[in-house]
């Protein structure tokens, strides 16, 4: 079999950008912007009223929450999104999946392989920045709803819809769900330092 190098082009996007420094300059803006959109909604006691009935459905004590969402990440980080990588990779122009070398059947992959591949390798990328402010939550203000509730939004998000968002092929959805996510983070951060 023929090996084929070129990656055929993608559909254009809304979110599509030039090249060049502006560039540059708007992705951090797009990822910092997110920080007070997600900074507003944890702060409504509506988000707290939701929340706590999730974890009381799930008869989770209000001193487990942040290990329950931590599990939730790790869920969605390694098994559930691993899997679709290997599904992903099945679905590729290979003949099989080679253990030696699995990255290499990824560069042929497109489409529907690739996006399912893709979301692994996201959720991988982001786990480290989730697991370092739910361990500063953690540590410095266990039993902040505020806090508590953008480790929430963030799971929420990462683990629920950037995933449905991307294997589904709904790229400005998955954009800004990735960014709010990161802004999440960013906000939880920022908090923790004010405090």
């Amino acid at each position: 079999m023929k090996e084929n190098s070129e990656v055929p082009k993608p559909k254009p996007s809304l979110l599509d950008l030039p090249k060049g420094a502006l560039t540059g300059y708007f992705v951090p803006a797009m990822y910092l912007g997110t920080a007070p959109v997600t900074a507003f909604l944890a702060s409504k006691p509506a988000a707290t009223r939701i929340l706590t009935n999730i974890f009381n459905s799930f008869s989770i004590k209000a001193d487990k929450r942040i290990v329950a969402l931590g599990f939730a990440m790790f869920l969605a980080a390694y098994p559930f999104s691993g899997g679709c990588s290997i599904v992903g990779q099945s679905l590729g122009p290979q003949q099989m999946y080679a253990n030696r070398e699995p990255r290499t059947a990824q560069r042929l992959l497109t489409g529907l392989g690739r996006r399912l591949v893709s979301t692994h390798h996201n959720l991988l990328e982001t786990f480290p920045s989730f697991v370092f402010a739910a361990g500063c939550v953690q540590y410095f203000a266990p039993n902040s709803d505020y806090l508590i509730n953008l480790l929430a939004i963030h799971v929420f998000l990462k683990s629920v819809v950037f995933p449905v968002a991307y294997i589904g092929d709904m790229d400005v959805l998955r954009t800004v769900s990735h960014m709010s996510s990161i802004g999440a983070v960013a906000a939880i951060l920022w908090e923790l330092l004010r405090v």
